[in-house]
């Protein structure tokens, strides 16, 4: 399938946003409107290019008066085959004078999203990923790292500008009406009869679906994310602006406001401003060439960063909807894809008689037949986003050695274990009455084990580590390291919900074994008494929260005493690593 996908790379970082291609557009920010009318007003320049629908709600099929007829299949492939089981596109089969494609553009919609989290990424990366069909292959590493960096934290705040074209669907019109017709080639799948008698080589060549629709759009989105050094830098700015985004809106164009000036310049230098794109469809030449500019700075020192952002202003406003022409279908991306089976669809050979596609003649089989396939689907899908989440993971610096070993292991099986079911989907339908007989076992025995436990959602941020003895340190009592851990810093900062503990060996292994046990204690001077216990029996994969934290070293310690570990026991190691998480 042809496919323009480009993610342009800001600061290593890879940007995404969401939005919903029926979604009513109601204008919350009261720049919203000044944006849209200031992408319309030029795009508009071109009599028919855009067709704003800026209070529409539907999203209905589109009539057939809004498409014109063309030849054959288009750029996109529609009519190409798809195999549903193996989860894979196959070659084109059919032919048909009937494919619709727009005649001009149905939709376009600008918006602005705030403070868009993981979660929200990671559903927004279902754009351009139909719910069925896939657009991408299994690498998708860069956009699941875009989705824990790209978004909003404790000590963040971000706008997402949006532009949404969509150019409409291009489809066979008249499905169950309109002949279809089968290439030569294929007619040695079948018999004199026109029933399928070779359906093992037909799927393998045609798959046993078939894209009949797919939506066509581009997509322009550009995110501002202010980063904050400390809470008490984002509470001043709330405090004196409310919402900290309030600095991220301008009339009609990106930026930082006039809001910014009620700021005193000890508080700007404690805010960082990043600026991230991500173009699908058209040309991003251009938008690559802006983003090779400066494109971070602190809010102090805004200039620096402001002929990027004037010139990402222009390219909104002017370059991005020149790239766009419905008589181009290379400028768009195939949004989604809709498929239907053969066995629906009216094929018919050259005298008018119909083909037999029934995969099998027992309706019970029919029902397992398509039970498997939907199994076998999921299966794959499962696996693909496996495969991707332990492919970000691995890009961190601070894994145990083992935990690297396992992470890569669910890589090495994650892809056999996709080859292996897709390789399964094909050989099932050499004979499907034996595939389908006790089938769930088959496929139980097929695929290989892994530990998915590795696959952390939040593996956070390391905030310090330390080496610990297995007893206290010579003329110590109950201490076995140095003081390491800044509680009051863990507190102050705001960046964590949450703290976790994780031990390794000094060859750089996990520990897991929760029977190891040390007490945090508190250094505190002499001569305010004996050094107190701030947690008592932590072990490997123990959370605290930061509220939990802070009453205890309010209650307990004062000032910037810094914690140790104490205590350790139940160590079969000479000497082990603390090392401390923080989450968001």
């Amino acid at each position: 399938m042809q496919k323009r996908y480009t993610i342009l790379p800001i600061c290593s970082f890879f940007v995404f946003a969401f939005y919903s291609c029926g979604k009513k557009e109601n204008y919350q920010n009261p720049n919203e409107q000044a944006v849209a009318q200031s992408f319309l007003n030029s795009s508009m320049q071109e009599k028919d290019f855009l067709d704003y629908e800026k209070g529409s709600n539907e999203d209905s099929s589109i009539d057939e008066q809004s498409f014109i007829p063309t030849t054959g299949a288009t750029a996109n492939s529609l009519l190409q085959g798809f195999n549903k089981m193996g989860y894979s596109f196959t070659d084109t089969c059919l032919e048909s004078d009937a494919v619709l494609y727009p005649k001009s553009i149905e939709k376009t919609a600008i918006s602005l999203s705030d403070n868009m989290k993981e979660e929200d990424f990671r559903t927004a990366l279902n754009v351009g990923v139909s719910a069925t069909v896939p657009v991408k292959g299994i690498e998708l590493s860069p956009e699941i790292k875009y989705s824990r960096e790209a978004a909003s934290s404790r000590l963040s705040r971000t706008t997402t500008y949006s532009v949404y074209v969509r150019l409409g669907e291009t489809k066979v019109s008249n499905l169950r009406e309109n002949k279809l017709t089968l290439k030569p080639f294929a007619y040695s799948y079948f018999n004199a009869n026109g029933k399928l008698n070779d359906p093992f080589n037909f799927i393998k060549k045609c798959g046993d679906e078939v894209v009949v629709a797919q939506k066509l759009s581009a997509k322009l989105l550009i995110t501002l994310k202010l980063n904050f050094d400390s809470q008490k830098t984002l509470n001043t700015v709330e405090g004196k602006l409310g919402l900290a985004q309030n600095i991220l809106s301008v009339a009609g164009k990106i930026g930082i406001n006039t809001n910014v000036k009620y700021l005193d310049d000890e508080t700007k230098k404690g805010m960082h401003l990043n600026l991230y794109a991500v173009q699908l469809g058209g040309n991003p030449v251009n938008l690559t060439e802006i983003l090779s500019m400066k494109t971070s700075c602190e809010i102090a020192k805004i200039e620096e960063c402001q002929n990027t952002i004037n010139q990402l202003n222009k390219y909104i406003a002017e370059d991005f909807s020149k790239q766009l022409s419905p008589n181009n279908p290379d400028s768009w991306v195939v949004e989604s894809s809709q498929t239907m089976p053969y066995d629906e669809l009216n094929i018919l050979d050259p005298s008018g008689k119909s083909f037999n596609f029934n995969w099998l003649e027992n309706y019970g089989d029919s029902l397992n037949y398509s039970k498997l396939k939907n199994i076998i689907h999921q299966a794959i899908s499962r696996e693909v986003n496996n495969y991707s989440i332990a492919n970000s993971i691995l890009e961190s610096t601070n894994l145990a050695i083992d935990e690297r070993n396992n992470l890569k292991e669910i890589l090495d099986k994650s892809e056999i274990n996709i080859d292996s079911l897709r390789n399964f989907s094909k050989e099932c339908h050499k004979n499907l009455i034996e595939c389908l007989n006790n089938y769930k076992e088959k496929i139980s025995h097929l695929l290989l084990d892994y530990d998915e436990s590795f696959l952390k959602p939040n593996i956070g941020s390391l905030i310090a580590k330390t080496k610990s003895g297995r007893y206290p340190l010579p003329g110590q009592q109950k201490r076995s390291s140095v003081d390491f851990l800044d509680f009051k810093s863990i507190v102050d900062s705001g960046k964590y919900s949450s703290v976790y503990f994780r031990l390794k060996t000094l060859d750089n292994k996990l520990i897991l074994n929760q029977n190891i046990r040390f007490d945090l204690m508190c250094n505190k001077p002499w001569y305010r008494g004996f050094d107190p216990v701030i947690f008592a029996g932590v072990y490997a994969g123990y959370e605290i929260l930061t509220n939990t934290i802070q009453a205890n070293h309010s209650s307990l310690c004062s000032g910037t005493e810094l914690g140790y570990v104490a205590s350790p026991r139940n160590v079969p190691y000479s000497d082990f690593i603390v090392e401390v998480w923080g989450r968001d």
